[in-house]
């Protein structure tokens, strides 16, 4: 599976550093010593520090700097290697970069480490860490200001400075990203792109991506207007569109790079007072005509109320169009709550530079984070405070239609389209319930709430929480309408899964998604592999290469996020679930989802393999490899629910020819089963006497279906016909196998 490598750009809060205390003989033992660190003045954006390194061996030593800076817009971190030759002392610049202005409470951390001969459960060096230095912002220097008057250059260093930014819009109009990657400084890479390129090849191609100062449509739209030079920094002046922008130039080798993009604040057309109430003012008015700008669809105006930093996330991508867009998209609950939120109190101001806007908005608090950006206040966050999930329920739940089954309480709105379907979706809720209770071998006397909503904004206006679903507790909430229904079965599977154990997602979320498709619903339709089963989606990964190693896989504490690859960690988790419940049996399968534990920890992750070794007495690299025939095999058998339904019912006709009663009885499910109160024997009885048999043994089959029946819920239907007459056969699955679960004439 190929990674993608992306900046650890978090919101987080500061974690507490301090310097590591390290073995004496640390930097002996791997032949790299850190003699001294010189981090240079500091300042909001890149920055510099210099290492003095001895390498102490007879050999070429490699190491790598990890980097870490905590600043109040966001944190940065990424590792950078380095080579130094046998018996070599020298001194290593590193560009790196700040998210945010330097404050108090700033923090920079410098670890250097070599990767060791020992392999990890991932199949990746250890590191081994030299050193850790942590600096705090009240204790480092601050960088000067700029200041002082751009002198001008002579004509034929202007006409060079000009070529260089032409030849890098050049190489960027063609996408020819290599070329234009040529043409910025090494520090300019490291603390913009981490050193990278295929960084800041997706920021030029995706905006979603951007991680770069610029848009490709920004660096193209820079108008050059005059070079010149302010101590010992050569620039050049450009505008954009509204804006201007300083490109600053190195000579690196004889030629011009890159080194710098700095957006040149306007002059406010009025200064505001640094004086708390009257900053305090400014920012309410800002919110007021942010709001007022939404609310009139003017969104140029609420555009340019959005910071920079706001504006270039990877949210928006600097993408007017995509904010707009959101905006006006029904679906999408972002204007309503812009529209809605009531303003309360101002906190946390420093004058001049940063402030919190305390509000609320559908009896839950929010809060809204303003910057100050061109002599004027700026909206930089927008997030819900914390949300207390009990409180919605409380004012919500009652003023919702409600239906009591045997094991769920669901709750949905006044015609919608769950009411409308509430005798489909009980009983799509009590099946699978009974079905999974008899998979694990016994029953649960939990009660499942079930909160049901129409559309994903008055979802988000009453929970705050964005996307399809989610579930908490014995809680399930979920949009349901025409277009969007989730999985039917996947969170009662985890609900009532988890008196068995926690173990790794690889079997937590596999099964939840295995039982979907042993249910009959279509497991895969919300993860990207529409209609298709899980062994066929697998093995069309596989093919593509594109598989999780099942080492790493069984490592991951969570699938769901995007880090987690969704669309592959799902099927290939479900198809290793159905693999060892389909060749051990369900005991053993249990018995591993109560042993292993999902976790973190390296120990723990290889007591798990351990474990499962132990339990199916088989290493986890011969588990992988019958997984991997099992599902390779799988390609042999037809691979449509419509054939496999077609093959139960030949399996069926020819045991009837066979006089096989016993097996078309099993080939029933147990709900039709149950219709005959002489159980086996009545049944038989019945069935040989009557026509059924010969009719059903001349069957021709035409077409499967898919319905929603009341009694059933939904189901696949064989449509076929005899003498004139067609047959509508139902099928769901059970225990693994379709069975015929109602049949009707016409």
């Amino acid at each position: 599976m190929q990674t993608l490598r992306v900046p650890t750009i978090v919101l987080m809060a500061i974690l507490a550093s301090s310097l590591t205390a390290l073995p004496a003989d640390a930097d002996e033992k791997y032949g790299i010593e850190v003699l001294k660190i010189q981090p240079e003045p500091v300042r909001n954006g890149r920055n510099v520090f210099k290492a003095k390194i001895r390498n102490t061996s007879d050999e070429k030593q490699a190491f790598s700097i990890d980097v870490r800076t905590e600043a109040s817009v966001g944190n940065w971190q990424t590792q950078f290697p380095h080579v130094i030759a046998p018996g070599q002392t020298t001194w290593i610049r590193q560009a790196y970069k700040i998210d945010g202005p330097v404050t108090g409470t700033f923090r920079l951390r410098l670890r250097f480490f070599v990767a060791g001969p020992e392999i990890d459960v991932r199949g990746r060096r250890k590191n081994h860490y030299i050193k850790e230095v942590v600096y705090s912002g009240s204790d480092m220097k601050r960088a000067e200001p700029d200041t002082g008057v751009w002198q001008p250059l002579p004509a034929d260093q202007r006409a060079a400075i000009t070529q260089a930014l032409k030849r890098f819009q050049d190489s960027i109009r063609s996408k020819n990203y290599a070329a234009a990657w040529q043409c910025l400084s090494d520090e300019f890479q490291d603390a913009e792109q981490q050193g990278r390129f295929e960084m800041f090849e997706k920021s030029m191609e995706n905006p979603y991506w951007l991680l770069f100062p610029l848009s490709r449509t920004e660096l193209l739209s820079l108008e050059p207007k005059s070079v010149g030079k302010r101590n010992d920094v050569i620039a050049l002046t450009t505008n954009l569109n509204d804006e201007q922008w300083t490109v600053k130039f190195v000579k690196v080798d004889g030629a011009w790079h890159i080194d710098e993009f700095e957006r040149v604040n306007a002059v406010p057309a009025k200064k505001i007072p640094l004086d708390p109430e009257a900053q305090e003012r400014a920012v309410r008015k800002t919110f007021e005509q942010w709001q007022n700008a939404v609310r009139g669809g003017k969104y140029e105006t609420a555009w340019r109320l959005l910071a920079n930093g706001l504006r270039r996330s990877r949210q928006l991508g600097n993408d007017y169009q995509k904010f707009t867009q959101q905006l006006d998209s029904d679906e999408n609950p972002i204007k309503a709550m812009f529209v809605n939120v009531r303003p309360k109190s101002v906190t946390s101001m420093r004058v001049g530079e940063s402030a919190i806007l305390n509000a609320e908005y559908d009896g839950q608090p929010w809060t809204v984070g303003f910057v100050m950006e061109d002599g004027r206040w700026k909206v930089r966050t927008f997030r819900r405070g914390k949300h207390d999930r009990g409180s919605w329920q409380t004012r919500l739940l009652p003023k919702m239609q409600k239906r009591v089954t045997k094991h769920f309480d669901i709750h949905y709105f006044k015609d919608s389209t769950a009411q409308r379907e509430i005798d489909t979706i009980a009983e799509q809720k009590d099946r699978g319930f009974s079905e999974i209770c008899q998979f694990l071998g016994k029953d649960s006397d939990v009660r499942i709430r079930m909160v049901l909503f129409e559309d994903a904004g008055t979802k988000y206006a009453h929970t705050g929480h964005q996307g399809a679903g989610w579930a908490f507790g014995n809680t399930i909430v979920e949009i349901y309408n025409d277009k969007q229904k989730l999985d039917p079965y996947h969170e009662t599977a985890h609900i009532l899964m988890r008196t068995q154990g926690s173990p790794p997602a690889l079997f937590n979320e596999g099964f939840a998604t295995y039982a979907s498709e042993r249910l009959g619903s279509p497991a895969l339709a919300n993860m990207g592999g529409g209609e298709s089963a899980i062994y066929d989606r697998v093995r069309e990964l596989n093919a593509k290469g594109e598989l999780i190693e099942l080492e790493e896989l069984l490592t991951y504490t969570e699938i769901g996020s995007r880090a987690s690859n969704p669309p592959v960690a799902y099927p290939e988790a479900a198809s290793f679930v159905k693999f060892l419940i389909d060749a051990y049996g369900k005991e053993r399968f249990l018995k591993a989802y109560g042993t292993l534990r999902n976790s973190n920890d390296e120990s723990t992750q290889q007591q798990n393999v351990k474990a499962l070794a132990d339990i199916y007495g088989k290493s986890l690299s011969q588990l992988k490899a019958e997984w991997q025939a099992a599902f390779a095999k799988s390609a042999n058998r037809p691979d449509t629910t419509e054939q496999a339904i077609l093959r139960a019912f030949e399996e069926s006709r020819q045991a009837m020819k066979d006089n096989d009663y016993e097996k078309v009885w099993n080939l029933q499910a147990r709900s039709l089963q149950g219709q005959y109160g002489g159980g086996f024997e009545a049944w038989k009885e019945r069935f040989i006497s009557g026509g059924a048999r010969t009719a059903l043994i001349n069957l021709k089959p035409e077409s499967v279906t898919v319905e929603d029946l009341s009694d059933l819920g939904r189901v696949h239907v064989l449509h076929a016909r005899h003498q004139g007459q067609t047959w509508h056969i139902a099928y769901i699955q059970e225990d693994g196998q379709w069975k015929i679960c109602e049949g009707r004439v016409d």
